[in-house]
């Protein structure tokens, strides 16, 4: 069962007393609310308001602050007042109610309780600097303000009507102290408001105070640090004391004019320091006026810009190095040429004269070779292309092969600029070219011995294909032959004979196996293979193709571990081409696995990849070999492959294969742990 909740209250005597929810109630109607009419009133023969009444009643008012401030913010002026000033819901919840009636209704009760703490304090804070540049933002003045407070005080007398009227007198007057608190309050924050204005511009710029007759009469801490003078070496000295010499008499004398006329002068001014060190300001000058609109002073506000000048100074360096180096045009916005430098004329065989305020299209003359290695042509038809590229604020690189005024030719690596203003908008062009010459040749010359090294490779190719094509019909025959003489089908042999016989056949079935990849790749290369593609079920595929060659693990008792995830599952594929790369990964795994030992095959797949894992586990591969096991007749360099004959042909068949059908092979491998190949299969 929920305890009841205890409220204090005190008596006549001071003393506390504790009493439920329900006893307070009955309290407040006995003691605060009872009805005017009952003739005992509580308050009637006291002429002052006590100090238990007092308390009593801030209870009250603490009690009922949401119901008093609910009545405020719905009423009819205040909505008014929200729709006057233009403040949104938001705005209503954030400022007015946190800003005011929290601080009012508590600075309220606490002088009901006469507790001597800040709040009831005369010079209490209802207005923060915070909340008067909200104010001012929104245009409000302090009778705007005021206003909104006695409607704060009338829903707070509203809840207590029934009362005498020296508990209404008691809160106006508190209300009038309020009222005063709150003017003093705004007055104070708008003066440290243009206090820490002041501050800022004081802080953040170089100010100084002179005369009419341009006699320093003030200057701040800025001035004193940037000029290194003292203010007692400064006042009543005339302002040209940090005048350089290198400024123009003409001017100051344009300073004078205009702010002898009451207007505003502004300029970039090089002033010197105590030490004949230099800096750039950039000052205002105003001239001050009194009522009969007359001057009695001048301010003067600087700003230290010595940085920015030196990093203009900068840019021009930089911009004459690019000069220098570059071949450097500029365009505006229809594509005259407005500019172009020296080392631009001097490359092009050309003067200034000749090619400025003319068409860029109509000057320059591009040439792109047939042999060249990439065109632009075959990108942008023609430079009409380009200049609606570069027009969509968009950078345009590309190498160019540039015509000069003497027919001969020169490469260039083009970059084309547009150059914005402050609104985002193109104010011209610039085009920045390097001479690459010589880099061009160089690669021309490159592409011609890599067009010659192809050439020689399809000629090796070609060879190969020749070779094993008439190498494999007599190569078959004799294969043949010797099969017919160890069956006994010419005559007997003796034993002696048949061994050499049969060394012989191996070599020749041997070699007809090489003869055969060799074709086989040849093949795959030219791709000149037709795919074939069907349905298949993979779970039968695989079982298929371990049958097939079981006997080569049978021949070295090795065992076959097969992991299957998935059951008739059916895949689009040209079933030769993967039975085929199926087939050399296993071989490959049976030559590289020792007697007795373990192959494992594993299929997975998930929604996108079906994956075909093929794993022995002996010889290992060095990561730095990898991309070399799938070259043609390359083989593992290891102590552990010495005994072993093989091809060489299986890997760099089987990687063919899955480059040509767009599938995946990756290859791991640890040492002493074997290699894994992994096959990818996308499943569309």
């Amino acid at each position: 069962m929920e305890p009841k909740k205890i409220n204090t209250y005190l008596n006549d005597d001071n003393d506390i007393l504790y009493i439920s929810e329900i006893e307070e109630q009955k309290f407040i109607e006995d003691n605060i609310l009872y009805n005017f009419e009952n003739d005992n009133k509580v308050f009637a023969h006291i002429p002052d308001v006590t100090d238990l009444e007092k308390m009593n009643l801030s209870f009250v008012i603490d009690k009922y602050k949401k119901s008093i401030t609910s009545w405020w913010l719905k009423h009819k002026e205040m909505k008014d007042f929200y729709h006057k000033f233009d403040l949104n819901k938001e705005e209503v919840i954030t400022y007015i109610d946190y800003f005011w009636w929290e601080k009012i209704l508590n600075h309220l009760i606490s002088n009901l309780k006469q507790e001597e703490n800040e709040d009831s304090n005369p010079k209490s804070i209802f207005i923060s600097t915070k909340f008067l540049s909200f104010i001012k933002l929104k245009k409000l003045w302090i009778e705007d303000l005021l206003k909104i407070v006695i409607l704060l005080k009338n829903s707070v007398i509203e809840h207590f009507l029934d009362e005498e009227i020296k508990i209404i007198n008691l809160l106006n007057n508190i209300f009038d102290e309020i009222s005063t608190s709150l003017s003093k309050n705004y007055n104070d924050a708008v003066i440290k408001l243009l206090n820490e204005y002041t501050n800022a511009i004081d802080s953040s710029n170089i100010i100084t105070k002179t005369d009419i007759y341009w006699n320093i009469t003030q200057a701040n801490d800025e001035f004193c640090k940037l000029s290194w003078y003292t203010r007692d070496e400064l006042i009543w000295k005339s302002h040209n004391i940090v005048r350089h010499p290198d400024m123009p008499k003409e001017i100051f004398k344009e300073m004078r004019d205009t702010i002898q006329n009451k207007k505003i002068w502004k300029w970039n001014v090089k002033n010197r320091t105590k030490t004949w060190w230099y800096y750039w300001a950039k000052s205002t000058i105003v001239p001050i006026l009194d009522e009969n609109d007359k001057i009695v002073e001048y301010i003067s506000i600087r700003t230290d810009i010595s940085e920015l000048v030196e990093a203009n100074k900068n840019i021009q360096e930089y911009n004459n190095a690019i000069n220098e180096s570059s071949l450097v045009i500029k365009l505006d916005i229809t594509w005259t040429i407005t500019s172009a430098n020296e080392e631009y004329c001097a490359r092009m065989l050309c003067n200034t004269k000749n090619i400025v305020w003319k068409k860029f299209t109509e000057v320059i003359i591009v040439d792109i070779e047939e042999n060249y290695i990439v065109s632009w042509k075959n990108i942008f038809k023609d430079f009409q292309d380009v200049l609606s590229y570069v027009q969509t604020k968009k950078v345009w690189k590309w190498i160019l092969k540039m015509k000069t005024n003497v027919g001969n030719y020169i490469w260039c690596s083009t970059t084309i600029k547009p150059i914005l203003n402050s609104d985002n908008e193109i104010i011209e062009f610039i085009i920045i070219q390097h001479d690459v010459t010589d880099l061009e040749i160089a690669q021309q010359n490159l592409k011609i011995s890599l067009k010659k090294q192809v050439q020689l490779d399809q000629k090796k190719d070609e060879f190969l294909n020749i070779a094993s094509h008439e190498l494999r019909t007599p190569m078959t025959s004799i294969k043949w032959y010797i099969s017919m003489i160890l069956d006994w089908d010419a005559w007997e042999i003796n034993s002696e004979v048949k061994a050499y016989l049969t060394q012989v056949y191996s070599s020749s079935e041997r070699l007809l196996d090489l003869i055969n990849d060799m074709l086989d790749i040849s093949k795959i290369e030219s791709w000149i293979q037709e795919l074939h593609y069907e349905e298949i079920n993979l779970n039968n595929l695989i079982y298929e193709t371990c049958w097939e060659i079981h006997t080569l693990f049978e021949s070295k008792k090795q065992i076959v571990n097969k992991f299957v995830w998935f059951e008739n599952f059916l895949y689009n594929t040209d079933k030769n081409k993967l039975k085929q790369v199926l087939l050399n990964l296993l071989w490959n795994a049976n030559k590289f696995t020792p007697v007795w030992w373990e192959i494992k095959l594993t299929t997975y797949k998930s929604d996108k990849i079906l994956s075909i894992e093929i794993e022995d586990n002996w010889i290992w591969i060095e990561a730095e070999n990898f991309s070399k096991i799938f070259e043609k007749f390359w083989q593992v360099k290891n102590s552990l492959t010495r005994d072993i004959n093989w091809t060489w042909l299986w890997l760099p068949i089987a990687k063919k294969i899955i480059e040509k059908m767009w599938w995946f092979l990756i290859l791991e491998s640890e040492v002493w742990q074997g290699s894994k190949f992994t096959i990818n299969l996308p499943i569309n």
